[in-house]
């Protein structure tokens, strides 16, 4: 999808930070710390020879006096020694000692273990994003190239400082310490440089500090603009990057989005309207990057030389994004419980008011006495432990607090009077939010959130739907505090805001102690850059391309490992694209929750939009409470699906306030109304609908609970048979030690199963194994290690672990394995007949194997089924690197066999898929369908690198025809060089008719091997009667990277179109076209029918028709 270059407007901002020196200790440091040392051991040993009683320790005085550094500077570096914890003071007797550590490290010689005290206090300007919130250390522009590409410094781009984690000022403090050793190192590139810098300490500078007029620049931020083929809805989408965060992204699209749609006319909004797309691209979600990197690392397999190097870039990148994704995955885990009752929702509040130890966040859209008098109790205990109150209140513009409400708040203000924490420990604003959030957040311990307004009056609506998160036991809980950063910035008036706690270190306790972070993830190193692009052999190459798919099987194990779900805010218009991208990224089950059904959000292409998600097996259920008097033709809308879907869809009217988005593992819970609110607003800024804010829960079972909490039918996820129990939190030594053995380390993770089965038996490491959730493949060697040796007896424990190591390798496609097994397993439910076929996949005995099973299994539909998926894969999907093809023998009696089978009793889709493969030409066998459609796909891809090779070269030599020089002898030395009998002259006309070979035969001129000797020669030839005859160095250097970057692009094309088309190609697509075609219109129908077979038979069609998705992918295309 093409992107579009903005830049998006930066202010700047002050943080003052705490540096400190180097790793180790200074040489003065460590000089008055040794002598401190040796004089505290020859005064300790003076006294334990002596029978008076002295005190141990060094005299300031004597330090003084020792080193002749003056008594300022002697203090000085008492106080560092002292706040590292080297020493400790005696300030009544003025007298310094040692600490044990101290003592430890110089009688072991080891003193640069001992870390520097040495610091200083240091102001930086570092930049914020109006628009995204993003924080960056980083220098950016300060005017932009264009300015129809800048992005307007308007009152919607409002993001503030309230909104940024004590992180983000970490990382944009330590960005700007790269950029000034960066620049210090280019000033004077021989200096040494000096001990490290670290960070020890930041904080933002207070507004009294600050300047009155903060500085401006401008950083760049690609977006992709798309406006759906059926409407003219517009989307501004920015992509993941390496330097903003999912949400920080998310907020960004959103916002443009709605400024081009209130002010179309604006210059950017018409640029960015000049550079739609018609269509809407996959949003960039972890499973779409996962398929991206694996559609890469089938390209790494059959990359063209000359290729290779671009596509290691893409893979670099795609696999760090994964990561990224990945680890902000893992940060944003917490405990999810969701509540549904009245009953329970209350309980739950005063659950969560009761964890509070620092601060209490009340958010209502409602305020009313009944609602609030019932908490008066929870909130006067939480006041009583230290807990600040925080209101954030109010739905409509004019709202007021009711008199009897004050009057509570005023209670409340008396009570921590009593208290000692004074009337400021209830933080309200007089003004209201305008807001439609009900929620509760307690420290970062825990927080509710949902359809329910508490605070509101006693009789409300019943039935509400909301959502529990809660810390797993860190000190910092990213999804809780940045609720309470949005609270920060939704506050009405600043001085109340900036009372909000919303870091980590805020809630700290004496009493507890909770890790600093949530689980870091230990990545393995990249593979490297293939030396020879050209050269490299073959065996070289899969090498390559094996070791970025050890990285993609890295990235799925940690996924794998993870047992919590991740949550991250959905804020306004957020939600409707949470609703259109979960129905289009739905795979299994779409479930929509909304109070009110209105024709607003409602229409014709949301049924429509449903109808092609149920076509293709997706289960959908839409709940609501009722309709608006002019939605009664949406109703009959979704009545027809209900009648046309064959029982995958259904619409329920129900008297329950359910607010909620299900899209397969997602979830997302908000007081937004689906159904009745578009999510942006077109009018007058003044009159904006209230802030919307919601949880999105990704991830672990959440999904399946929600759903029938609300009464829709859960589809089962594809997962492991054996449901794991939530992790315990007295784990055992295995479980500790597997989750200290890399993933990939598969022998190490056996041998330390194996150990502990022999140490404690295999019994217990089984179940700790089940209890603490560990990944399957871990399972498979403690139940091998059960079953090893028990078959020929087996007991019940035997039995059991046997069933499900044949079912757990069945379903993970470990065909082979599972077929040995079943042979020793004869009470299996798993056709034996039909393992042998699986196992004998891709060699010649295959055919007699599916003939045999057929026989046996015909009377089965489902087995029958699955027998023309693997048969049909077998034709169409055979063994690519064995390359010629499907052998003929074997291709006939599959053929053979899909006739038989399309006369059972399957669906009409098997039968035609049968009966189109059964009459094919055996022309197709040789070199194979699959192989056929890699070739073309190969060569389309070529053809479009072509192209861009012919714009990369293009642009090359207009960037270097461009350079200009206010020298005479650079002026003399390019135009001789560009002009068009010069050396590189000649290029432009082969470059405007695009003559590959009157390129090919500038490439292969042999003054390309030395540029640099080519510019000098040049200058000496036109410029050398002229006084100063030389090109300056800096204008050399970057004339020559132009040139190289010229002669680099003109090689890179000759290379791709070196690369001829294998003649007897096109004939072999001609034969191959209708069969994929075929295919391709089967396609859909046969994922409808997959989900209707039996757990062994479904496992072998999934494998059957993902061997064949390249090729029905192909043809969509």
């Amino acid at each position: 999808m093409p992107t579009l270059r903005v830049f998006a407007p930066y202010e700047s901002v002050l943080v003052r930070a705490r540096l400190g020196y180097g790793g180790e200790l200074s040489r003065i440091e460590s000089a008055v710390l040794r002598a401190i040392v040796e004089l505290w051991q020859k005064r300790t040993a003076e006294m334990e020879s002596s029978a008076i009683e002295r005190k141990t320790g060094v005299g300031l005085n004597k330090l003084v006096n020792l080193f002749s550094l003056g008594g300022r500077v002697t203090l000085e570096l008492i106080f560092d020694l002292w706040r590292r914890g080297h020493i400790t003071l005696d300030l009544q007797h003025a007298m310094v000692a040692p600490t044990q550590a101290a003592v430890d490290a110089f009688s072991a010689n080891g003193s640069q273990v001992l870390g520097s005290g040495e610091f200083k206090m240091e102001d930086f300007e570092v930049w914020l994003d109006r628009v995204s919130g993003h924080l960056t250390g980083r220098t950016g522009v300060p005017v932009p190239p264009d300015d129809q590409l800048k992005v307007p410094v308007d009152a919607m781009f409002d993001a503030s400082t309230l909104g940024v984690s004590g992180g983000a000022v970490l990382k944009a403090v330590r960005e700007c310490l790269v950029e000034q050793q960066q620049a210090a190192q280019d000033r004077n590139a021989a200096r040494h440089r000096g001990r490290d810098v670290r960070v020890m300490e930041t904080r933002l500078v207070p507004d009294h500090d600050r300047p009155a007029v903060p500085g401006r620049a401008w950083y760049p931020i690609d977006v992709t603009v798309h406006r759906h083929p059926n409407n003219d809805e517009i989307r501004v989408v920015v992509p993941p990057s390496a330097g903003r965060t999912p949400a920080q992204c998310e907020r960004a699209g959103r916002l443009l989005t709605a400024f081009v749609e209130q002010r179309p006319n604006h210059t950017f909004s018409r640029r960015l309207l000049a550079a739609v797309s018609t269509s809407l691209s996959d949003p960039p979600t972890l499973d779409h990057n996962i398929g991206l990197l694996e559609r890469l690392l089938v390209d790494a397999v059959t990359a063209l030389a000359g290729t290779r190097t671009s596509l290691h870039s893409q893979l670099v990148e795609s696999v760090e994004t994964i990561r990224r994704q990945i680890e902000e995955r893992i940060e944003g885990e917490a405990k999810a419980e969701a509540v549904q009752s009245v009953t329970d929702y209350r309980k739950a509040v005063h659950e969560v008011i009761g964890t509070a130890h620092r601060q209490v966040v009340l958010i209502a859209s409602v305020l009313h006495y009944d609602g609030l008098v019932e908490l008066l109790t929870p909130l006067r205990e939480a006041i009583g432990r230290g807990a600040q109150i925080v209101l954030l209140w109010g739905r409509d513009h004019f709202a007021v607090i009711d008199p009897q409400v004050q009057r509570v708040f005023e209670e409340l203000k008396l009570h921590a009077v009593a208290q000692h924490l004074g009337a400021s420990a209830v933080v309200m604003s007089s003004r209201p939010a305008k807001i439609n959030v009900n929620a509760v957040v307690a420290d970062n311990r825990a927080a509710l959130l949902g359809s329910f307004p508490y605070l509101g009056r006693a009789n409300s609506e019943s039935n509400p739907l909301g959502v529990v998160i809660t810390n797993p036991g860190h000190q910092d809980c990213e999804p809780i505090e940045a609720m309470l950063r949005w609270v920060r910035r939704t506050m009405p008036d600043s001085r109340t805001a900036s009372a909000v706690l919303c870091r980590g270190r805020d809630f700290e306790t004496a009493d507890e102690s909770r890790p600093e972070q949530a689980d870091h993830v230990s990545w393995s190193d990249l593979p490297t850059e293939l030396e020879q692009d050209v050269a490299a052999s073959d065996a070289v190459v899969r090498a390559w391309a094996q070791a970025w798919g050890r990285c993609l099987d890295e990235a799925r194990n940690v996924l794998a490992l993870r047992r919590l779900p991740s949550v991250t805010l959905v804020e306004d218009s957020a939600h409707r694209d949470a609703l259109w991208d979960g129905i289009r990224a739905a795979k299994r089950q779409v479930v929509i929750a909304s109070q009110r059904l209105t024709t607003t959000a409602s229409s014709r292409r949301l049924a429509s939009l449903l109808q092609e998600q149920l076509d293709v097996g997706v289960r959908g259920d839409v709940f609501y409470q009722y309709p608006h008097r002019e939605a009664r033709q949406m109703v009959d809308l979704l009545s027809g699906l209900v009648r046309t879907s064959n029982s995958r869809f259904a619409l329920h009217q129900v008297q329950s306030n359910f607010r909620a988005l299900i899209s397969d593992d997602d979830v997302v819970i908000s007081n937004f109304d689906f159904l009745s609110h578009e999510g942006f607003y077109r009018g007058p800024a003044s009159r904006k609908p209230p802030v919307e804010l919601g949880l999105r829960i990704s991830g672990s079972a959440f999904a399946g609970q929600v759903a029938q909490l609300l009464g829709a039918q859960a589809v089962p996820r594809s997962r492991s048979k054996i449901e794991s129990a939530p992790p315990v939190s007295n784990r055992s030594d295995l479980v500790v030690a597997l989750d200290g053995c890399p993933a990939t380390d598969v022998s190490g993770r056996a041998r330390l199963v194996a150990e502990a089965v022999r140490t404690v038996g295999a019994d217990r490491v089984l179940e700790e194994l089940v209890d603490a959730g560990v990944s399957g493949d871990v399972l498979q060697i403690a139940a091998a290690l059960v079953v090893r040796g028990g078959l020929a007896a087996p007991d019940d424990r035997v039995r059991k672990w046997s069933l499900w190591l044949v079912d757990e390798l069945w379903s993970s496609k470990r065909f082979p394995e599972a077929w040995l097994l079943r042979r020793a397993v004869p009470w299996s439910a798993l056709p034996l007949s039909m393992a042998t076929a699986a196992a004998l996949s891709g060699t010649a005995g295959v055919a007699q194997a599916v003939e045999s099973a057929a026989l046996e299994l015909s009377e089965s539909a489902s087995a029958s089924a699955a027998l023309i998926a693997f048969s049909s894969a077998q034709l169409l999907a055979w063994p690519v690197e064995q390359d010629q093809g499907v052998p003929s023998a074997v291709a006939y009696q599959l053929r053979e066999v899909l006739a038989y089978l399309a006369d059972t009793g399957v669906a009409p889709c098997w039968k035609q898929l049968a009966a189109v493969l059964a009459e094919e030409s055996a022309e197709a066998d040789s070199p194979g369908v699959l192989k056929v459609v890699r070739r073309w796909a190969a060569l389309r891809k070529r053809e479009t690198e072509r192209v861009k090779a012919w714009e990369h070269l293009s642009a090359a030599f207009s960037q270097a025809e461009a350079m200009t020089f206010n020298f005479e002898s650079g002026l003399k030395t390019h135009g001789h060089l560009f002009h068009h009998n010069g050396f590189f002259g000649g290029l432009r006309t082969a470059i405007e008719s695009r003559d590959a070979k009157e390129v090919a035969r500038w490439a292969g001129r042999p003054e390309l091997g030395d540029l640099p000797d080519l510019v000098d020669t040049t200058t000496k030839e036109v410029a050398g009667m002229l006084r100063n005859s030389n090109i300056v160095a800096d204008k050399r250097r970057v004339y020559i990277n132009r040139l190289e970057t010229l002669r680099e692009a003109a090689q890179q094309l000759v290379i791709l179109t070196a690369q001829q088309a294998d003649p007897g190609s096109e004939r072999q697509h001609d034969v191959v076209r209708p069969l994929v075609a075929e295919v391709t219109k089967l396609w859909p129908e046969l994922h409808v029918e997959l989900a209707d077979q039996r757990a062994p038979e479904r496992h072998l069609t999934e494998y059957a028709l993902s061997a064949i998705r390249e090729i029905a992918e192909w043809g969509r295309a």
